[in-house]
């Protein structure tokens, strides 16, 4: 499927060329996501590693990983990106995927070998746009924002073109420090991404990673590539409905149930507020929108 997913975008920009030379990539990607989303994690992964594994393969792996692996900050540029943070990380992962489903494959293998320095050097561009202000270059902890794959495919290229401890202060990812446990000189290529996800997981959930808000949280795992509640909240917080001021601490109503606020003094204002305040219709939003629907989801079974 995700080689078929390659086929399809690139039978569509033939059909319709577009002026974003990476187009394909961009499109592939976008089905990748899809499928993404209908799979288990683990079930990806092992998909992702396969899909582009065998020699038949060569020519469509190096297509979308030459153009994962290029040409970011011309990117920015033409999406008009370098004020927006999210536009940045949405663009890395669609990066981080095609760098995740093509390293397996021995064309890539071979075209890494030889460019190792410039794909570090974009890598490293890649992952400088993507982190948060007050990260330190040191282990994948501080770097929650970007792709995991992103970030062990710079560590793994750190540490195959690092010469001396000297030229550690030059490193985005440290490579001595990024899995301890691992020595990523050791590794092949091919077998990176099996051996780094498993660890970049364990030791997550153990020790957590730096927020954007430059706090520690643990990593959250779940079997799905869709977000818990949680995480949406973290994510996608709603907007206040007095000052629409988006804080992942966000509260409803106690009511109503329908109204968000980002905080107390928010939630004072509109109860008080002449004419029009949550006061004044508070009552009815619940008669008439809260109390239905709960009914309705009752009825059916669905809230026990």
């Amino acid at each position: 499927m995700l080689r078929a997913a390659l086929w399809y975008a690139q039978s569509n920009r033939r059909a319709s060329p577009s002026v974003v030379e990476n187009a394909v990539l961009y499109d592939w990607a976008v089905e990748v996501f899809l499928l993404k989303n209908l799979c288990l994690r683990d079930h990806f992964s092992q998909a992702a590693r396969k899909a582009f594994a065998e020699i038949e393969a060569n020519e469509d792996a190096l297509e979308i990983f030459k153009m994962a692996t290029s040409k970011w900050e011309r990117d920015m540029q033409q999406q008009k990106l370098s004020e927006n943070l999210g536009g940045r990380l949405l663009f890395a992962s669609v990066r981080s995927v095609a760098i995740q489903c093509t390293l397996s494959n021995p064309a890539v293998v071979k075209y890494v070998d030889k460019n190792k320095v410039k794909i570090l050097a974009e890598m490293r561009t890649v992952l400088k746009s993507v982190s948060p202000p007050k990260a330190s270059h040191s282990s994948f902890k501080h770097f929650t924002a970007a792709p995991f794959e992103t970030m062990y495919f710079s560590a793994w290229l750190e540490a195959t073109t690092l010469r001396s401890r000297a030229n550690l202060s030059e490193c985005v990812v440290n490579p001595l420090e990024f899995l301890p446990h691992i020595d990523l000189k050791k590794v092949r290529l091919q077998d990176l991404s099996s051996i780094c996800e498993s660890e970049v997981e364990n030791i997550g959930k153990r020790e957590g990673l730096l927020g954007l808000d430059g706090r520690v949280v643990p990593l959250q795992v779940n079997d799905s590539f869709l977000p818990s509640k949680a995480e949406n909240r973290q994510i996608h917080p709603f907007p206040c409905s007095v000052c629409e001021e988006r804080v992942s601490t966000f509260m409803y109503c106690r009511v109503c149930k329908l109204v968000v606020y980002c905080g107390k003094d928010c939630q004072k204002r509109d109860w008080k507020r002449k004419p029009g305040g949550h006061k004044q219709r508070c009552a009815l939003l619940k008669e008439n929108v809260t109390d239905v629907l709960l009914k309705n989801d009752e009825e059916r079974g669905e809230i026990v």
